[in-house]
């Protein structure tokens, strides 16, 4: 009881000093607003800052290149508004309690009045984000709209590892997690519009290559979290904020965007190396005022990758005979060498609309929605020789670099994996400004869904035909060489026969999110030249993930032998081996893992 009473007369005293520190301000202040742009009024200088001269009072534009400075003493000021990149202006005005005061300023380029360029290179982008780290209270950076539009990114986990202490994990190629300064992708916080977003992911990671670049307005990467910001930003957190109509000076704006690649791969199962892109992007403020405001946009995307990878496994100490039939005194070589070929197609597809009123400039109401989806398909066919520690193998004609094996054991994995990626977001939410006060109101629904079928198969040949797969090998070039004695027979793909087999189907990843969030602000001065405010607020959140699996096996544990004539053989899948470039090195047999389908279901044995 004593702990209780003591603890709220310690409460009942901060919240008294507070008010009383913020008292003498209330009735000598006034809200002073406004919209900073370039001396062509096109672009918003987003980061401009803008202070009361002689003091630390002030603020720094937002994305619309509009700024609020609430506790503004009143009488005769000054602002001191500047933007790296800009002239530095200093603009009269008069504070009054009973009415805001609004100023439209244009800044002047520097290189517009310099008689001679000395020194170039800064992009707007880079100002903005300079300007942006600036004012704000942590270790923050921000990629603008600007930014993001002139990189060759394809979407938001690409485009955040151009942000000092930021590195991101690959698949296939393209960008999908993040990682903060070393630490673990799990541990970034990542948010649409500071709202969370639900993940396909089996843990805690957001895959980011599935918010395609076009949709986005901004990117804000934190390092260093406030209290105000999510407990799970432990290894920092990244927002990601989408287009708005407000964004731009101008009322309306169309941008339409179209790229395209082709390029002949060396191995392909179907379709050629085309990859495209297509974004449409339109926004429009309507009213006599311009207050509601609407951006509908649009994406495509398809890409073919391929490649190929050289394996040797294994090595160790061999020892044979040298080519006079004498015993060597052992030479360092491949136990197996494993020869993979890889051919990726994936499309993505997106819509993004926003929705915003704003009756008044205090006020304002957004409805947000988003949806993405990523198809993916995974071909790999990966032959693997082991040459060495076979029963009766013999090694001759040995050098340091080269030798001739009489035996061999080839193993074909074929597979097939179908990735299908769904991602929704709805937002809805309000923002009011009294005065003094700022209200924040938020609240959020997201879906992810994620939908793979694998089937895995692995073919090998009897142990009765090792003696068909000797061959030699030599490992003086970069891509050394595996070259099988009597490649007709080695090829003959009746020789393999399915040993084991995995189909994963209905593997679904699902997560509901529904998230409520209302913070409150109150700015005040704790003297006429140091500004203040506290925030307080709360967020409710509930997370539901779903993991199915539903998985079939098959598995031949005879050994020797030839195998029953009902059971399947390699020739049912045989395709025309590419010619992969790496060498005279190539897969002894190869199969189409499209054909993997009749697998379902299993012929009996």
């Amino acid at each position: 009881m004593q702990t209780t009473t003591c603890f709220s007369r310690a409460f009942y005293l901060a919240f008294g000093l507070v008010l009383w520190l913020s008292g003498s301000a209330l009735a000598q202040t006034g809200t002073v607003r406004g919209v900073i742009t370039d001396d062509n009024g096109k672009e918003p200088l987003i980061g401009a800052t803008v202070v009361i001269k002689g003091t630390n009072i002030g603020a720094a534009t937002g994305t619309d290149g509009s700024f609020v400075i609430p506790t503004a003493p009143i009488g005769a000021q000054t602002l001191v508004v500047s933007y790296l990149g800009f002239q530095t202006m200093e603009i009269p005005v008069n504070v009054s309690e009973s009415a805001p005061v609004f100023q439209e300023i244009k800044l002047t380029s520097v290189s517009s009045t310099m008689q001679e360029i000395v020194i170039t290179g800064l992009r707007r982008s880079q100002l903005t984000s300079i300007n942006s780290k600036r004012m704000a209270n942590n270790q923050k950076d921000v990629l603008s709209t600007d930014d993001l539009g002139r990189l060759p990114d394809i979407n938001v986990a690409e485009a955040t590892q151009r942000v000092a202490g930021v590195s991101i994990e690959t698949d296939a190629g393209e960008g999908r997690f993040i990682s903060i300064r070393g630490i673990q992708p799990s541990l970034v916080n990542v948010s649409l519009n500071n709202s969370n977003l639900a993940s396909s992911s089996s843990g805690r990671e957001t895959p980011l290559n599935l918010l395609p670049i076009e949709m986005i307005g901004s990117i804000e990467v934190i390092k260093t979290v406030t209290p105000d910001l999510e407990a799970t930003s432990i290894g920092g957190s990244v927002n990601i904020n989408t287009i708005t109509a407000f964004d731009r000076v101008r009322p309306q704006f169309l941008v339409v965007s179209v790229d395209g690649l082709y390029t002949d791969q060396q191995v392909d199962f179907g379709d050629q190396g085309l990859q495209s892109r297509l974004a449409i992007t339109a926004g429009k403020r309507f009213g006599a005022k311009e207050n509601f405001g609407i951006v509908l946009a649009a994406n495509y995307f398809a890409r073919s990758f391929a490649q190929v990878i050289l394996d040797p496994d294994r090595w160790q100490i061999l020892q044979g005979t040298d080519p006079d039939g004498n015993l060597t005194p052992g030479y360092l070589g491949p136990n197996e060498i494993e020869i993979q070929y890889e051919d990726n197609k994936r499309q993505r597809f997106g819509l993004n609309a926003d929705f915003e009123f704003r009756p008044t400039d205090n006020s304002k109401y957004y409805f947000r929605v988003l949806y993405t989806r990523e198809d993916e398909t995974d071909y790999n066919n990966e032959f693997e020789l082991t040459v060495a520690g076979l029963s009766g193998q013999t090694l001759t004609n040995q050098t340091p670099t080269s030798g001739v094996f009489s035996r061999g054991s080839g193993e074909l994995d074929l597979s097939s994996n179908d990735f299908v990626n769904d991602l929704y977001s709805f937002n809805l939410g309000t923002e009011q400004r009294f005065g003094k006060f700022f209200l924040s109101l938020n609240g959020v629904y997201s879906r992810a869904d994620q939908d793979q079928f694998t089937i895995d198969g692995t073919f090998e040949n009897d142990a009765s035909t090792n003696n068909l797969l000797g061959a030699s090998y030599n490992t003086d070039p970069f891509f050394f060489d595996i070259i099988p004695l009597d490649l007709e027979t080695a090829s003959n793909t009746s020789l393999y026969f399915l040993r084991n087999l995995n189909i994963r189907n209905n593997n679904i990843v699902q997560e509901d999110m529904y998230e409520g969030s209302l913070d409150l602000k109150y700015n005040f001065n704790l003297t006429s030249k140091i500004p203040a405010y506290l925030k307080i607020g709360g967020r409710v959140r509930s997370r539901e993930k779903r993991v199915d699996r539903a998985q079939s096996e098959y598995n031949d544990d005879s050994e020797g032998g030839v195998r029953a004539p009902n059971r399947y053989r390699l020739d049912e899948f045989e395709i025309v081996p590419p010619t992969v470039p790496i060498g005279n090195t190539q897969p002894y047999v190869s199969g189409d893992p499209r054909q993997s389908v009749i697998f379902l279901p299993i012929r009996p044995t």
